[in-house]
Order: C-alpha cells, then structure tokens, then sequence
C-alpha cells in the first residue's frame, strides 16, 4: 500500500488570469491508492491573507466526488471566476487541497495564477446592513451603506440617496468620495423625521444608488416604514333628541331630527370611518336612522346630501357627519323611547389610541294625542306650577362630562367645567327644594374642553382654568366681558391637569401632561394688564405626567404633586431641591395617582387616590428636611373604598375631619376622621352619597363644612352636577 493513500495531478501546471473575462481553467485527478472505496471534496485557498479574501471567487465541479473503487480517478474541474483579493496584480500562490472523509490522508497541490490587470469595467458592489427601519415621527435614523469597488483601478464615486423628502436628511442626500481598487468603504446617511402627524405614517421606499468614474452604475433600495401616532375621537351631540322638536300648527306632521357626529383624526394616517348603528333590545320600532353627508352652503347653514357609507379622513382632518333619524309617530299613545348605539369603526385602529368611539344616543318619539289629552293637560300645568313654585326648574347639568368643582371660601356657591368647553357658577342654595336659580352665571365657547377651575383666594371674584389645548384663562366673574382677563400658554396641547393659588393670589402654579411644572406671576393679569408674550417665572420638569399639585407647610414653600407612573414628590420651592415620597406601589406606564388634597388647617396632612382603588392618608411634615432624598409617612391606606375601581378625585374639608371620595365605581362616599387623621371606627367602609345611575364614573369632588352642616359636590361622566349634605359630626377631630 502506498505511504500517501490520495494520489492529484493538476494541469495546467501554471496559470494566466485577467479578471473581468473568461474563467481561467484547470483539472485536478485523485487517484483513490487505498484498499477501499473512497469519495473526494477539493477545496481552493490563496495563499494570502485570509482576512481580505473574496468570496466565491471560484467555482469547483463536481462539488464532491462519487464513491470509487481503489485504482480508480476522480477529475475535478475549477473554474476561476474572480481575483481572491480584490484589487491584486501579480503573481499569487494558489493551494489545491484533496481530501476524503473515508480516509485519514490528505493530498495538497501548489498551482501559481499569475493575475493581470483586468480590463472590464465592474459596477461597485453595495450592501446594507439594515434595509428597513420602522421608527415613529421625531425619530433620526442613521442609514449605513458599505460600498466596495470591486475592480482593480482606483474610481471616483458619487452616492445618490433618492425616494424620501429632501428636506429629511440632515447632510443632503449625496457623497462623493475615492476608492482605491478593491478598497471598501462604510458611508451614512441620515434622516430625521419631522415630529409631526403630518408625517404620514406609511413605507417610503429609498434608493442608493453608486455612480464612478470606472464602470456602470449599481443600487441598492430599502424602506423607511413610519409609525403610526396620534388618536382618533369620535363624538355625537346632542344625545337625546324628541319628535316633534317644538310645537307647530301643523302639529301631526313628522320632521326628521338630526344629530351631529363629529370625527377627528389627530393621527398621521389616513383613515377609513365606517359608522354602525346597532339597535338595543330585540324589539321592534319604526324608527329609521341614516348617516348622510353635510356640506356648508353660501349662508353657513348645514345642507344635507344624502346617504354615505364610509367616510375618508386625512390627518388632522375633523369631519362633521349628519345622523338624520325619524319615526312613525302613533295618533294616541305613550312616548315612544329609541336607544340606538353609533359605534365608530376606524380602519388601522388596532395601532392608534381611539377615543369615544361607542356612542348612545335616545330618540323620544311622541304621540299626536296622548290617551287622555285633557288629564294629562291638567297634571301638566300642576306640575308645571309645583315645578315654578317649589322646586328649581334648572337642569344641573352640563352637555358633555363634568372635569371639575370646587366650593368658593365661604361654601355659597361652586364653579364647574366641563368637556363641553363651558364654565357653570352654581348657587348651592339653587339646589333641591328651593325657588332660588341653581345657575349664577356661565362662560360659554371657551374653546376647548375645561380640565380644571379654581377660585382665586379670599375674595373669589376671579377663577383660573386649565384646558385641554395646554391654555391657562383668567375671568372675571363680576365683569360682564366676553373674553378673560388673561391667556398664559407655554406650550400648545400640553393639557393641564391641575392649577393651584398662592395665598396671596400673586401667583399660580399649573401642571401639565408634559411633566411640566410651572409657576406664573398673574399680579399684573389681575389688573387687567395682561402681556400676550408672557413667560413663566419658574419651570420644573418631571418625566410623569403630572395629575394633581397642592402648596404644603406653613410656610406654602413645599409643592407636592402626584401623577404617572404612581409618582409622589415634593419641591421645595426655595431650594429648588426635589424630595421623592416613598409611594411603595411600583407603578408601570398604567398606574397613576389621580388626585391628591390637603386640608388648611393641618397643611402636612395630605391624602392620594390612583387608579387602583387605593386611598393613602399621608403626613408629610419631614418632608421640608433638606437633607432627605424621601419622605412622607402613611398614616394609613385601603383600598375596598371604591369595590377596588380607579378613585379619581379625593377632597378634605378645611379642617381635615372629613374626606369625600369619587371613583368608576360610580359612587361618591364620605369618610370620617379622627383627630390623628385615620378612619373612626364606625365609619370604616364610608358613607354613599351619590351613585350614577348608569355606572357612570365620578371625575371630582369637594368638600366644604358650613355652620352644622357638610356640602359635598361632585361632577360625574354623565354631565350631572350633584350637591350632597350631611349633619357634622361633632367631637373627636370636629370640635
């Protein structure tokens, strides 16, 4: 048996190679020497360094070889499809390795390739890393492209980014550079996307594209997807409407009535609304609703086309959408009562936060002559009598969700805000059995929906509101002006969530969902000298948004705040320092801590409610020690308050005897304290005071003592503004 058991020849010995054109060939015979059957695999090396190796230079056939008897040949047949090392010129060692897996032998072979300079010209050779980026609005993305130019010459490159807005890359969209030959090369190009919704969220394809000096051109493409963001709201008003709206002489007739859909898209898609109307029950009516287009004619008046299936919203894009309804009314009857459910279908909406988009609405339809036109005649004017003498004809009631109330000083009248961007001053007498109006005045159209109102300290003739759209309005409550004393904005849409007064009035503190913080000098916007360019005197930002503040201490140099992420702190105002209150609730991006009050007459005394039905009582008078990173003590907590539902709003009477709760539950409660500001023992699981019919949560509460009496008013989700009351109980906290 021979001492090597694969025996290779090679030919040619010696070869000639120009890359660019044809292959230069060679074969490889294995002669299988053992006493055994074997298969072989060749495999080509340059003797270079491997690190700069191409990749598939050379193609090799067969790939491996059959299983044959000893004696016998193998040819394999190499093709050289490309230089090993890009760029090379000269003379290069190639190593020819023969092995089997049968055998332990192995059979290497030195060929010499002399590689000239090749004379066809090659396009460059791009790759990317990353083709597609999915990233949202504001986002900068750095786009890598590796170019490699393949030929052996030196070549002067022009990199071309084309297929997205210009204006989106920062350093423009070419680059211009030189490549030696075989040399490789990283450039980047990065886009910055506008933070806007008008930056529609789609897949924008993108080329690179390589132009040189040296051969033709070569692209590569990927995508940009952008995100979606934004919301999209839906709403309906009114709710109710009756047929026949008023009174006419032709009073049998049937005049359809309308409602008025309102469709937002405040995202960056376009969007495809569908409305669906689904009946409640499974009884039969006559009555018949239709979702037809409107169109502004010459005289601003609402014109309606007719019947539409789906509507198109662009971004930004608020539609008004008619809901014509009708009915059969009966000559003789009872009121017919239609419930019907306007439920927005959005297309996409599986990646968007949508809003409001179950609505309810009722259609009374009334009969022509009811079954005792001349009784019912009767009883109507004495109700209508017992209503003017004895009770209070005025609806307590908003159009849209009650955010706010609050009790001025003196607990004779309260201010309300409401979605429906309208402010309400209500007589507290006006309630209940009384002849006196519940309504002292109102600020209609304010322009967006009302998160907060608070009374300007002591005097009361001036209130502070917070909006949606992130604006803080003055107004005068004496005045009869149309328009505030003041608007103070920071930053628009930044919604404020809560205000708070000096003592003195001089300053206010107002809170935002940005995490905002900001302190406003209104002295001269008291005056009536309000400056529209007008900045704050202070700024503190917090990375949560920031739900609820109250001024603390003696000294009113602490505010305390609370929000996401069921975050508790304390900055001292004089310092500038800010003190964690050790929550103990881990909080995700779902916890938040709703409210937080504190009563003035024990002013480190505080009290928390979140959206996991949890009421903290607190004491917080470590809280202005300056060399603590936390502090704040809980006197005690519970949680079966509100049946373990979110608790939106809790309010301490002004001498911290009593606490008023409201939660989703739908429920108010009354909570009585002893005079180290716990629960009494009799009153462990609260009072109920108000509970919304339909389940409705409760967004606010206040609570005020006056003479023997507790006033607690509350605003709910179902427009109502309530006012309950209570015998005080005296001794123990109340003397």
């Amino acid at each position: 048996m021979a001492d090597n058991l694969i025996h290779s020849t090679i030919s040619p010995k010696k070869l000639k190679f120009k890359p660019g054109e044809n292959p230069a060939k060679f074969e490889v015979s294995v002669r299988n020497d053992s006493d055994d059957y074997a298969s072989f695999q060749l495999a080509v090396e340059a003797d270079y360094d491997r690190t700069k190796q191409q990749k598939y230079w050379y193609r090799v056939s067969p790939e491996i070889g059959t299983f044959n008897p000893p004696g016998d040949l193998t040819k394999f047949q190499v093709e050289l499809v490309d230089s090993p090392v890009a760029g090379f010129v000269g003379l290069m060692q190639l190593r020819v390795s023969v092995s089997s897996v049968e055998l332990p032998d192995k059979d290497v072979i030195l060929l010499p390739v002399d590689i000239e300079q090749g004379s066809v010209k090659m396009p460059l050779d791009l790759t990317m890393p990353v083709k597609d980026f999915h990233k949202s609005p504001g986002a900068v993305i750095e786009i890598p492209v590796i170019v490699r130019n393949l030929a052996q010459v030196p070549t002067n490159v022009n990199l071309t980014f084309s297929g997205i807005e210009a204006q989106w890359l920062r350093d423009g969209g070419e680059r211009h550079f030189r490549l030696e030959g075989g040399e490789e090369v990283s450039k980047i190009f990065t886009c910055e996307l506008p933070e806007t919704i008008d930056t529609i969220a789609k897949v924008y394809p993108f080329t690179i594209q390589a132009d040189h000096s040296n051969g033709p051109s070569s692209s590569i493409v990927g995508s940009i997807e952008v995100l979606t963001i934004g919301y999209l709201d839906f709403g309906c008003q009114p709710k109710e409407l009756t047929i026949p709206q008023s009174f006419s002489f032709a009073f049998w007739r049937t005049e359809p009535v309308t409602y008025l859909l309102r469709a937002e898209n405040a995202s960056n898609m376009i969007q495809q609304l569908q409305i669906q109307i689904e009946k409640e029950g499974d009884k039969e009516d006559d009555g018949i609703f239709e979702v037809v287009e409107i169109q502004q004619n010459d005289e601003e008046k609402e014109d309606i086309l007719g019947i539409i299936d789906s509507i198109e919203l662009l971004p930004t894009e608020t539609e008004p959408i008619a809901l014509r309804a009708t009915g059969k009314r009966p000559w003789i009857g009872t009121t017919q009562r239609l419930i019907r459910h306007v439920n927005a279908v959005w297309s996409g909406c599986d990646r968007i936060d949508t809003r409001n988009e179950n609505q309810t609405i009722i259609l009374n339809i009334k009969p022509v002559f009811a079954r005792s036109f001349i009784i019912q005649s009767g009883i109507f004017i004495l109700l209508l009598l017992y209503f003017m003498i004895f009770l209070n004809p005025g609806k307590h009631s908003h159009g849209d969700a009650v955010n706010t109330i609050e009790f001025n000083g003196v607990g004779d009248a309260m201010i309300s805000g409401s979605t429906d961007q309208t402010v309400i001053e209500w007589n507290r007498k006006g309630f209940g059995l009384n002849t006196q109006s519940p309504k002292l005045g109102e600020i209609e159209n304010i322009g967006k929906a009302v998160r907060v109102a608070r009374y300007k300290p002591v005097d009361n003739n001036v209130i502070a509101l917070g909006l949606e759209n992130g604006e803080i309005q003055l107004w005068d409550l004496l005045s009869n002006n149309k328009k505030p004393l003041a608007s103070l904005t920071e930053s628009a849409d930044d919604r404020v969530f809560d205000l708070a007064f000096t003592k003195d009035s001089r300053f206010l503190f107002s809170s935002h969902g940005s995490g905002n913080v900001l302190l406003w000098d209104i002295t001269n916007d008291l005056r009536g000298l309000s400056d529209p360019n007008k900045k704050p005197k202070g700024t503190q930002k917090f990375d949560f948004s920031v739900f609820s503040i109250e001024l603390i201490g003696n000294e009113q140099s602490l505010l305390a705040l609370v929000g996401r992420y069921n975050q508790f702190m304390v900055w001292n105002l004089a310092t500038g320092k800010v003190n964690k209150v050790n929550y103990d609730i881990e909080g995700g991006q779902d916890d938040y801590i709703e409210s937080l009050d504190v009563p003035k007459s024990n002013p480190y005394l505080a009290v928390t409610g979140d959206n996991k039905g949890y009421i903290t009582l607190w004491d917080l008078r470590n809280c202005s020690n300056l060399n603590q990173e936390t502090c704040g003590k809980i006197i005690e907590r519970w949680q079966d308050g509100h049946n373990g539902q979110a608790v939106r709003s809790v309010a301490f009477s002004d001498n911290g005897c009593y606490l008023a709760s409201g939660g989703d539950d739908g429920t108010t409660k009354l909570w009585y304290l002893s005079d180290q500001g716990t629960k009494i023992n009799d009153a462990q699981q609260g009072e109920v005071l108000d509970t919304s019919p339909k389940k409705k949560k409760f967004n606010s509460v206040d609570v005020i003592t006056v003479g023997d009496t507790i006033y607690i008013a509350s605003g709910n989700e179902d427009t109502e503004v309530r006012l309950a009351e209570r015998k005080r109980k005296l001794g123990g906290c109340d003397q």
